[in-house]
């Protein structure tokens, strides 16, 4: 069935095609790999909105933490002619990550801030001479 979707996504028409697209992103893991061959077609007439689409993918938790699509997404950034809509997803994804952080990020984030504040204190009682 993903095949099939995958095909009609190259459709004249942009409803049908566009809904394809929407389908393959619904279908979750079964249809991420055909999303992704959309996305690195360069002949796909609407390879923006399967990046859109794998953006969407990215925040929604489907793909668990989001990294295998943010990976998909930053290879995008090589080609110019999808450049702005990959560097759009990627800002979207890392305000999802910040607004609804997972437990790992959180604890990233948890840990950045100590450092922060030990390397303050450092500093404070060992100012460079």
């Amino acid at each position: 069935m993903a095949y099939d979707l995958f095909h009609l996504g190259y459709d004249k028409s942009q409803v049908i095609a566009e809904r394809s697209l929407v389908c393959l992103y619904s279908m979750d893991r079964e249809g991420l790999p055909y999303l992704i061959l959309a996305v690195r077609d360069r002949q796909h007439p609407h390879r923006k909105d399967a990046i859109r689409l794998l953006g969407a993918l990215a925040c929604s938790g489907k793909d668990e933490s989001g990294i295998f699509s943010q990976a998909i997404l930053v290879g995008c950034m090589a080609d110019p002619a999808i450049q702005a809509e990959a560097t759009m997803q990627l800002v979207q994804w890392k305000r999802h990550m910040l607004t609804f952080p997972t437990p790992d990020t959180k604890m990233v984030e948890d840990f950045k801030r100590s450092v922060s504040l030990t390397n303050e204190l450092f500093r404070r009682e060992f100012p460079p001479e």
